[in-house]
């Protein structure tokens, strides 16, 4: 009897603790509401306000409300960012419920609202959450690939948040698999990822503790944990005002400690982190956080053998579990059973095994379900994408045909192009050297014929006047009709060489000029010549020639030859003083080469200006070019260079 009566005693105070309790929320979202209608004008005030509380009451029924409000703001001022963080406030708070139906529907209209505003951060934040969830559930085959999938995606849209989250999903994939190594490997190259919050580095710090303390590495375990620690301290000291946020962080962060001294039995140290552990302990903690700490304090009074205290604890952490994360709530019975059974209690310890493993064969064939369904998943997911990636293929090589010919289709019209654009260019410079050169030889025939007329005229009248002197005049002396005479032979001489200059010229450019080519040696030429020139009456030349050939062949006409070389070597008439000329002849790969210097024909031309010679020099030029080789004047060095091919014996 006394004992029904104190049931419905306690029954009684649950039930006014519980009417109390919410009437202290209903208050509080009143006053949150009053506060809210009673603010300025100012949306962006109004929305910043509405996100802080939710953040102090976040996991509340009531909570949502907060939400809708500040979202019809931001929706109405077209607050983008606003927006999306607030869509992200609601994914939060159905994770603080543990509700994953609602965390799905939260997650998808998240994703929405971050692509349409390109916004992706908490999208991949969230994404991240969602796989670690699967995780747990141990489907790490598919959270795998997700975490591929994630990782080219924030590649391609050059995220970083998203890259670290797809390496860090990755990581406790591997974790969860039993792939140590490879998990911690993961982790630290997580932790080389440029431009990492310091916040995010402590969230790594923390797993990788994680495995070390499961391996019973504790010394390795309590370094990981320091660095954390390290990490937490800098970003508190950077931003004060996010204290309230960090918190489960750091509740988090010292109930590793705690965890570490539990397994050591150094109580001493474990005492002192739950101390600090309550500091950041509340009924608004992430209820996994709460669990974990109700296990702590279990552990400590379970080593300290206060067993009612110790059963108290985990009857608290097995109450926070509300039908959430089955299999670790069998884990902590089983621990309440250890402790059970430490206590002597043995029969309740069998009990407590009992209800475990009856929990856990029905754990089981959920899993076992699960990961059947899953595996199914994985399959149809990598039938899905191979079958897309052979048709992505099928697609690149098609595009890639198609573009190899179209550029090959450019490149030959390109080609076609400017071969054509080469062929005009070069007519019309074609064309343009063919006018230069009409024109140069209209004006040189135009000189010509001045030039000519001049030279042809002056000996021309003399001839014609001393010959009408001489017809005329009866009355001249013998010496007189002599003079004449001279002077018309030597006029008539000269209009006769003039007009044979003149004719060979002709032929010349017109390439009528009959040769008889015969076998010559250059060297006796060259002898010839000079031996010629010397014989000359009153010769005023002084010859000098220089060889080191005993002979050299040629194939030549000898009397046009010799006809050049006299040309450059003797003095034309009319030439004044003496003369030094000297000429080399030297062998020059399949060329013979002349050089003559201080020829009388060019001191003619340079001193006395006539034409007569400038017609030899021409003369000289188209004959040695008919038989492909050169005649080169360099007048101010007052050199005459000839080259003409030679013969192989």
């Amino acid at each position: 009897m006394k004992r029904h009566l104190l049931l419905l005693l306690l029954f009684c105070l649950l039930s006014n603790v519980l009417q109390a309790q919410q009437q202290v929320d209903k208050q509080l979202r009143d006053s949150i509401f009053n506060i809210y209608h009673s603010m300025s004008a100012d949306t962006a005030k109004r929305v910043e306000f509405m996100r802080d509380m939710l953040q102090k009451n976040i996991g509340k029924e009531w909570s949502v409300e907060l939400l809708d409000s500040a979202l019809v703001l931001a929706v109405d001022s077209q607050y983008r960012e606003e927006e999306v963080g607030i869509r992200y406030d609601y994914y939060r708070h159905y994770k603080y419920q543990a509700d994953t139906l609602q965390m799905g529907n939260a997650f998808r209209t998240l994703e929405a609202v971050s692509r349409k505003y390109k916004k992706y951060d908490l999208y991949f934040a969230a994404w991240g959450d969602i796989l670690q969830f699967n995780t747990v559930r141990g489907d790490t085959e598919y959270v795998l690939l997700e975490a591929q999938r994630m990782m080219e995606e924030a590649q391609k849209l050059d995220n970083r948040t998203g890259i670290y989250y797809s390496m860090l999903t990755t990581a406790r994939a591997l974790r969860a698999s039993k792939h140590e190594d490879e998990a911690i490997e993961k982790y630290r190259e997580t932790l080389e990822l440029p431009h990492l919050p310091k916040v995010d580095r402590a969230t790594v710090y923390n797993e990788i503790y994680t495995i070390y303390q499961l391996k019973g590495e504790y010394l390795m375990a309590i370094s990981e944990l320091n660095m954390q620690r390290s990490m937490m301290e800098q970003a508190l000291a950077e931003a004060p005002e996010k204290a309230d946020s960090y918190r489960d962080k750091m509740l988090d962060m010292e109930l590793s400690y705690s965890g570490i001294y539990l397994d050591t039995s150094d109580l001493d140290n474990m005492l002192k982190h739950l101390k600090q552990a309550e500091k950041y302990y509340s009924s608004n903690s992430l209820f996994s956080y709460r669990i974990k700490y109700h296990i702590m304090w279990g552990g400590y009074y379970c080593l300290n053998e206060e067993w009612d205290k110790s059963f108290r604890e985990y009857d608290a952490a097995l109450a926070s579990f509300d039908g959430t994360q089955p299999l670790f709530k069998m884990t902590v019975r089983i621990i309440k059973g250890h402790a059970l059974r430490y206590a002597g209690r043995y029969k309740e310890a069998a009990e407590n095994y009992l209800r475990g493993v009856q929990e856990m064969d029905s754990l089981n064939r959920d899993v076992l379900r699960l990961h059947e369904e899953a595996h199914q998943a994985n399959y149809t997911i990598r039938q899905a994408l191979l079958d897309r990636a052979t048709a992505d293929k099928r697609y690149n090589q098609l595009l890639v045909a198609l573009i190899v010919l179209i550029i090959i289709a450019l490149l030959a019209l390109l080609w076609r192009a400017l071969h054509v654009r080469r062929m005009l260019r070069k007519s019309e410079q074609e064309t343009r050297e063919a006018l230069n050169t009409v024109e140069a030889a209209d004006k040189m025939k135009e000189v010509f014929l001045r030039n000519i007329t001049s030279q042809i005229r002056v000996p021309l009248n003399l001839v014609v006047g001393f010959s009408e002197v001489l017809s005329t005049e009866k009355d001249l002396s013998q010496e007189q009709m002599e003079e004449y005479a001279g002077l018309v032979k030597k006029n008539a001489g000269q209009l006769s060489q003039l007009i044979f200059d003149v004719l060979d010229l002709s032929r010349l450019e017109s390439g009528m000029m009959k040769f008889n080519v015969v076998e010559c040696d250059a060297v006796q030429l060259c002898r010839d010549a000079k031996m010629m020139v010397e014989m000359q009456e009153n010769n005023v030349i002084h010859l000098q020639f220089d060889t080191t050939l005993d002979s050299l062949l040629i194939q030549a006409d000898s009397g046009r030859f010799m006809k050049l070389l006299s040309s450059i070597l003797s003095a034309p008439e009319g030439y004044q003083g003496m003369a030094w000329v000297n000429y080399t002849l030297r062998r020059e790969a399949v060329v013979m080469k002349l050089v003559v210097t201080g020829s009388p024909l060019l001191k003619m031309v340079e001193e006395e200006g006539e034409y007569s010679p400038q017609i030899q020099h021409d003369i000289n030029r188209l004959y040695l070019e008919t038989f492909n080789g050169s005649y080169l004047v360099k007048e101010e060095e007052h050199i005459i260079v000839i080259t003409y091919p030679i013969l192989f014996s």
